[in-house]
């Protein structure tokens, strides 16, 4: 050890070298990931240690090859294997500035029958973009990438207004179409990107065309179903959205296992291309809806002062405030908190979310048969609100001072309880605005709403940063979750739709019969 200039590891041979310097690596990522957990170390045995030393020190041969050069070239055919896919091309245009770890990427979304496919593509083609920076964070720095992360939130954050408005002014389904063209060039290109400016500019070009998805779905829901349906339609939007980021994982990971990050880019969005032909077939008999559902909309001014549009804004930033901080930090917490292994995290993450999915159909379905049964719409979907805040409250603070078995049992109730929540996020706007204003009321929420994804991540990991664990943040967390209470329950007083005063028509004095 030469104290802040590293380590010195001596060998006979090149290979014998970079053997004790990998393992030497290895034993003190181990060292520190134990130390991380806070928690009482179990010491391995003195004679299992000694057994593991004389077996170690033996070496060994494979075939009639030693065992460290196997090793030394099974490094080198990984290394031409990552350069003949691309997994080192990415190169910033100028070296980055030595920071702290960018944000992470964050959060999934998109529409009923053909929508809920296009969200999951959506969220798959987000997971295929962080393991794939992930696979090239040697060549472009995680902060870098967070930068660009960023970007994206503002871009798609700032887009939904306009895209809202875009929605009720030229039709939804014509919007939602050019929006998935947008995001699934991009997805493509970044295929292509060899720079971080051009990566950086398809990120923003991604936030774009994403918006589009909410904001155009809640339009052409609302102009189509009718207000009884509403939460099993959401509920199959939010199994798309939803399930994107369990199949971005796992077919996102086996593509790049197999072909290289840029392959995973390319099926992504070629299969987001392939939506527009099944979409084009039923636009027709949207169009009539959306079109018949424009006439006499409200002006923006009559929106706005609704009190019941900044209750669901408040609400949604309340929802996705713990959705991104889980979204982004749940494999971190279960790995140096918990101290899972890595694969143990995939597995559980990946199982989280999963639960999150199959929770948004059945509350949404669970929803409707109780409206159909007489049930009223403010007290079904309300509940359903109260319960998920007050338990994601909970399901935080146990995770965040609770025993390892009680921790890991909130993540799931956690999971549930978030995916019960989320038909509930869009089927009240709409029934609140109608058909006549969905589009833009949407725009106007998700853009306030989706602010966590730029705050969740960047607060959580300075809370992390200055006290060394996630216990406060935890709590953060669980405090912006009972804001949901105030906004879903309080400052929207009755669910109903609202009725809109039609624009004063123009004078017929001195029209003659």
């Amino acid at each position: 050890m030469m104290a802040n200039h590293g380590v010195l590891v001596v060998g006979k041979t090149v290979p014998q070298a970079f053997e004790r310097l990998y393992f030497l690596e290895r034993a003190a990522q181990a060292q520190v990931l134990a130390l991380s957990t806070r928690r009482p170390l179990q010491l391995i045995p003195e004679p299992v240690i000694k057994k593991t030393v004389a077996q170690f020190g033996a070496g060994g041969t494979v075939g009639g090859r030693d065992r460290v050069d196997l090793h030394f070239d099974a490094y080198d055919e990984t290394r031409a294997r990552s350069r003949r896919f691309g997994l080192r091309e990415l190169k910033p245009a100028h070296p980055p500035s030595r920071g702290g770890p960018g944000a992470r990427r964050a959060q999934p979304h998109r529409f009923f029958g053909g929508g809920g496919a296009v969200h999951q593509l959506r969220g798959s083609r987000r997971f295929a973009h962080g393991g794939a920076l992930g696979a090239g964070r040697s060549a472009l720095e995680l902060h870098a990438d967070g930068h660009a992360v960023l970007r994206f939130f503002w871009t798609y954050t700032l887009s939904q207004i306009p895209v809202g408005w875009l929605a009720e002014r030229y039709g939804a389904h014509r919007i939602l179409a050019a929006g998935l063209t947008l995001w699934a060039s991009a997805t493509i290109l970044v295929g292509f990107a060899h720079t971080f400016a051009s990566l950086l500019v398809l990120r923003l070009l991604l936030g774009v065309g994403e918006s589009a998805g909410f904001p155009c779905a809640a339009k052409i829901l609302a102009a189509i179903v009718p207000a009884k349906g509403l939460g099993t339609a959401n509920g199959i939007v939010a199994l798309g959205y939803l399930t994107g980021p369990v199949v971005g994982t796992i077919v996102g990971g086996l593509l790049m296992a197999h072909f290289g990050w840029r392959a995973a880019f390319w099926v992504f969005g070629a299969l987001s291309l392939l939506w527009l032909w099944p979409w084009f077939g039923v636009a027709g008999g949207v169009r009539a809806a959306v079109h018949a559902s424009a006439d006499d909309s409200p002006t923006l001014w009559m929106i706005l002062k609704q009190p019941s549009l900044w209750g669901t804004a408040l609400g949604l930033f309340s929802t996705n405030y713990t959705f991104y901080f889980m979204l982004n930090w749940l494999p971190s917490y279960l790995q140096t908190e918990r101290g899972f292994s890595l694969i143990a995290m995939s597995q559980l993450a990946t199982l989280a979310f999963a639960v999150n999915a199959v929770s948004a159909f059945a509350a949404g379905w669970a929803i409707d048969r109780f409206l159909a049964r007489g049930g009223s719409a403010n007290v079904g979907y309300k509940s359903v609100m109260a319960v998920a805040h007050v338990g994601s409250v909970a399901c935080m603070l146990a995770m965040a001072v609770g025993s390892p078995k009680l921790a890991l049992a909130s993540v799931f109730i956690y999971q549930a309880l978030c995916g019960a929540s989320s038909p509930g996020v869009y089927a009240m706007c709409q029934i609140l605005a109608g058909p006549r204003a969905s589009g833009r009321w949407v725009g106007i929420q998700n853009s306030l709403g989706n602010l966590p994804g730029i705050v969740a991540p960047w607060l959580t990991g300075y809370i992390i940063q200055t006290t060394g664990h996630f216990t406060n943040a935890f709590v953060v967390a669980a405090a912006v979750s009972m804001l949901g209470l105030i906004g879903w329950i309080w400052m929207v007083p009755k669910l109903a739709q609202l009725e809109w005063k039609p624009r004063a028509e123009p004078s017929a004095a001195g029209v003659s019969a």
